[in-house]
């Protein structure tokens, strides 16, 4: 039986959360999933070629780093002193930001439309 439309929307805000351990900075970074909007918003910044500003990824963990109750730790601002950080340091932030969000290499991949193949059916036409 397919869900219904209060089934679906009753996980609207109802984020996955994990953790990462950065021994550089000496302990672990909580972070929690992204909603569809932020993702999207994401993309745009990413894409942006025009007046592009290197703050993507960091604009995204400001959005993901909270503290133990959930609780955002950084501000919109913050993201230009983020972007100043180890770049091996943050990307293991994005991939488990994705990983949370159930992005995985072949999500981003048909995101990005870098996907060799479409999906294919279990049944033929033939």
């Amino acid at each position: 039986m397919a869900l219904s439309r209060d089934q679906i929307l009753q996980h609207a805000g109802s984020p996955e959360f994990g953790e990462v351990h950065v021994s550089r900075w000496g302990g672990d970074v909580r972070l929690r999933s992204i909603t569809l909007r932020e993702w999207e918003l994401h993309q745009v910044r990413a894409a942006k070629t025009d007046e592009p500003d290197g703050l993507a990824n960091a604009s995204l963990i400001a959005r993901a780093v909270v503290d133990d109750e959930g609780r955002p730790v950084f501000r919109a601002q913050d993201a230009a002193q983020i972007a100043e950080l180890g770049v091996g340091d943050v990307n293991k932030l994005v991939d488990k930001i994705l990983e949370l969000s159930g992005l995985t290499e072949a999500a981003e991949e048909a995101v990005r439309g870098e996907s060799d193949s479409a999906p294919t059916s279990s049944s033929s036409t033939d």
